[in-house]
């Protein structure tokens, strides 16, 4: 969730727990009445009605006055902790919610905030500590539905899909309308590979909610995995329609255009991500691997560059960087980045396919095998190394071996033979 919709959720919130909007009349009748208003709690209430019509600086005043006359008010600190989000001064908030929390620890929405303030910042655990708060404290079943759909917004950050899914089941079986939780789970479907019910989900998501740009972004990556692209372009465009600063968008549709053979859309939908997000790194590798398409090395090596100065603990960009240097034929940096890649991650196969391709192209075709086959131990379902390694064995005599692994490769993509053409003309096999 990005700091914007969080933004709107701890509002919502606030709202959900506190009144409904005052019309015009009522406004001014509160802002008079703030004026001569004496309890803690009458200058609270004036500033949560100041809130909810806008009036953000109003509502300060009102909310440090409720303070001043009753430092123990936790719904204060609680309110106030929603103004300083809205005004994005996150540090403010969370302290806020910390006081409001010390003094009322049973308050499950300033929980379900402070929790969605720290994800934002990275700090995992704790927003995970905070969604399990939330949900021991067993709220009513709206909120309850929030708590479980955060919680499982980080069980997914720290790879427990699984666990993840189970919450959002559960969110939505407190409150079957909301759209997130559908959407939150049908991008864990996807990650599981499940796209038949990643689909239903995302479906549903976008019929609760048709300015979604999640939704939308997520089935367009199902339809990218089962590559059909024709149908993720048009879902990525309206995730771009409906949220104009989505660079993850722009992202993956550049990689849909890449995926048709369209480099230069590929490049424009590209150029947008980064320049939404300078320090997006995976938009630089993307771009990188757009420009080794388009023969453009010297480019993709700055992209990747940049890519790894972002993030250097990101195996895949080293991976990628090699495939620049191996198709400038500088051999020995293409080997130095994959053996780079393994020690960074050595749970990757991509490295293993790389290093595979310069023993073909050194004519090494003894390691190259070896280099295949540690590459189909660590992803058995790689038509890539199946189809290399079965030309490599057919290069080598064995041609059982190779008509069996070429034959394996088609069966796991269909799209096997045109891989196979391209590597006997660029590799000579």
């Amino acid at each position: 969730m990005n700091f914007a919709m969080r933004v709107r959720a701890a509002f919502l919130l606030a709202v959900l727990a506190t009144l409904a909007p005052l019309s015009g009349a009522a406004l001014r009748l509160a802002q008079a009445a703030a004026q001569d208003a004496g309890s803690a709690t009458e200058h609270l209430d004036h500033a949560v009605a100041l809130g909810q019509a806008g009036d953000i600086d109003a509502a300060f005043a009102e909310v440090n006055r409720a303070i001043e006359i009753d430092p123990q008010l936790a719904r204060a600190f609680y309110v106030r902790g929603v103004l300083w989000t809205s005004k994005g001064n996150t540090g403010q908030a969370i302290a806020d919610y910390d006081q409001a929390i010390k003094l009322d620890p049973k308050n499950a929405i300033a929980h379900i905030n402070r929790g969605q303030l720290r994800a934002g910042k990275g700090e995992i655990d704790g927003a995970l500590s905070d969604a399990d708060a939330a949900i021991k404290i067993n709220p009513p079943a709206g909120v309850l539905a929030v708590a479980f759909l955060n919680r499982g917004n980080m069980n997914k950050a720290k790879g427990n899909l699984d666990l993840a899914k189970s919450d959002a089941d559960r969110a939505i079986e407190l409150n079957p309308r909301i759209a997130q939780a559908y959407s939150n789970r049908g991008e864990l479907l996807r990650l599981k590979h499940e796209f038949d019910g990643a689909i239903a989900d995302l479906d549903q998501a976008i019929r609760l909610s048709p300015r979604m740009a999640d939704a939308y972004y997520n089935r367009g990556l199902v339809y990218s995995d089962r590559n059909d692209l024709d149908r993720s372009i048009p879902d990525y465009d309206q995730a771009i329609a409906n949220n104009p600063k989505m660079s993850v968008a722009y992202m993956a549709r550049g990689n849909a255009y890449r995926g048709k053979g369209d480099i230069g859309r590929a490049l424009t939908d590209l150029d947008a991500a980064i320049a939404i997000d300078p320090n997006y790194a995976l938009a630089y590798s993307n771009r990188g691997i757009a420009y080794n398409s388009a023969g453009k090395f010297d480019l993709a090596l700055k992209d990747f560059n940049r890519a790894i100065e972002i993030n250097p603990k990101e195996a895949l960009y080293y991976s990628n960087r090699g495939e620049s240097w191996r198709y400038k034929r500088e051999f020995e940096k293409a080997i130095a980045d994959y053996d780079r890649a393994i020690e960074v991650n050595p749970q990757i196969y991509h490295p293993y396919l790389g290093r595979g391709l310069v023993r073909i192209q050194t004519r090494d075709y003894a390691k190259a095998i070896a280099e295949f086959d540690a590459a189909l131990r660590l992803n058995p379902k790689s038509f890539q190394a199946l189809t290399y390694r079965g030309l490599v064995k057919r290069k080598l005599g064995d041609a059982a071996g190779g008509n069996d692994d070429l034959a394996e490769a088609k069966a796991i993509d269909p799209a096997e033979p045109k891989l196979e053409q391209a590597a006997i003309k660029e590799l000579g096999l």
